[in-house]
């Protein structure tokens, strides 16, 4: 993938000048074209992701309860994406949170985390009525914001306004990145999706890969932001959900950016 403050073309996309003079990242339609090259260096590491896998579901399956293991994956995995966007909220909060334990230092942003993991499983409940997605994501955005910062801010919808990474205050021109308009959010959405059922696909994690890949560059469910300032170390970076200051004013609003999915 072309790194974010790179401004070259290549194989991820290209960089196109916009009616009111910035320049917008246009990821690549999926499949790729020519497809991934599975050999050399990516065949080893995909052969050993799966043998990495193989022995993770070996491993669970000795386990008397798996639904602990992933009962506690779920939650690790929402703190750490959720410290990604400034929340300073702990695996030790979270769980007391989750137990009704009253903790008086606790961080207030706590109640993130947990529609984090709501959402979390909101979605993979929804997975044996429905396929992933747009319809999907959309429901897991609108969990996840639920009474959380940017709540007010239309969740599970599309976003309508344009959003960038980069230092805070800065102008679109003067982003680190700039995801597609809003106008080409819809049909960015629409071929992913067709990328996750397309008929004889590339091996399970090159396509999740891909996939993820072109979801962070796309677009997002609705507007995100992060505040650079939010956590002495919350570096801007793309991800899944609004959190702190997702209105645009006169171009300037601390660092926007396009989320993903996060999950994540």
């Amino acid at each position: 993938m072309t790194p974010l403050g790179d401004k070259k073309e290549g194989r991820a996309g290209r960089y196109v000048a916009q009616p009111t003079g910035y320049r917008a990242f246009i990821p690549a339609s999926l499949p790729p074209e020519p497809p991934v090259d599975l050999g050399g260096h990516l065949r080893d590491l995909l052969s050993e992701a799966d043998y990495a896998l193989g022995r993770l579901d070996g491993a669970v399956l000795t386990l008397p309860n798996p639904d602990l293991f992933v009962f506690m994956y779920v939650r690790k995995e929402a703190v750490l994406s959720s410290q990604i966007e400034g929340t300073q909220s702990s695996l030790q909060n979270l769980l007391a949170a989750e137990a009704r334990l009253n903790d008086p230092d606790a961080p207030s942003d706590v109640a993130e985390v947990v529609n984090y993991v709501r959402a979390m499983n909101h979605g993979l409940e929804r997975l044996t009525e429905i396929p992933v997605s747009l319809r999907l994501i959309r429901e897991i955005h609108g969990k996840l914001m639920h009474g959380a910062r940017g709540g007010r801010l239309t969740p599970g919808e599309l976003r309508t306004t344009q959003n960038w990474i980069g230092p805070g205050g800065c102008s679109l021109r003067e982003a680190t990145f700039v995801p597609p308009p809003p106008q080409g959010v819809p049909q960015a959405l629409s071929d992913l999706e067709h990328f996750l059922h397309i008929e004889n696909p590339p091996p399970a994690l090159i396509q999740v890969g891909l996939a993820h890949a072109q979801f962070e560059t796309s677009s997002s469910p609705g507007p995100c932001c992060i505040c650079p300032t939010t956590s002495s170390n919350a570096a801007p970076s793309i991800t899944n959900a609004c959190r702190r200051c997702a209105t645009l004013e006169n171009g300037k609003a601390g660092s926007h950016f396009s989320c993903a999915a996060s999950s994540k």
